[in-house]
């Protein structure tokens, strides 16, 4: 454990070691979802047991009320995968305490609201750079 984050190897990316923050619960327009950030040195990955919808407005990952990084696209039907914008968001969270990621749920129809979660962000460049080292072990 380093702040609010988890160093170990990956469970889902071989032969890599991640970063997990703590999980969060997110309202899904249903109910509650857990959440959490998966990072690697390539990769930021946000995970949810429900699925995410990709037409909606004002998704993304924020600092503050600033946009850093736009959902790009599904990483997998409950996963959203920040590639794009990977190292202005990695930067970004080395110099904040928190990161808010916003996106919508499928199904919700109507379109109805895109909900929002916060992950503190609290040891975030200790972390990264233990990430590093991990990974020069494997």
């Amino acid at each position: 454990k380093i702040g609010s984050w988890t160093l170990s190897e990956s469970q889902t990316l071989s032969k890599q070691c991640s970063l997990v923050s703590t999980t969060n619960k997110m309202h899904d327009g249903q109910g509650d979802t857990p959440v959490y950030l998966e990072i690697t040195q390539q990769h930021i990955i946000f995970r949810t047991k429900s699925n995410i919808d990709t037409s909606y407005t004002g998704t993304g990952a924020f600092i503050g009320q600033q946009k850093v990084a736009s959902v790009e696209q599904l990483h997998t039907p409950t996963s959203v995968q920040f590639d794009k914008d990977f190292k202005p968001l990695i930067n970004a969270m080395k110099k904040h305490t928190s990161l808010e990621i916003k996106v919508g749920f499928w199904p919700s129809w109507p379109i109805t609201q895109a909900y929002a979660t916060t992950f503190k962000t609290d040891g975030f460049e200790t972390a990264y750079n233990a990430l590093k080292k991990c990974d020069l072990m494997l």
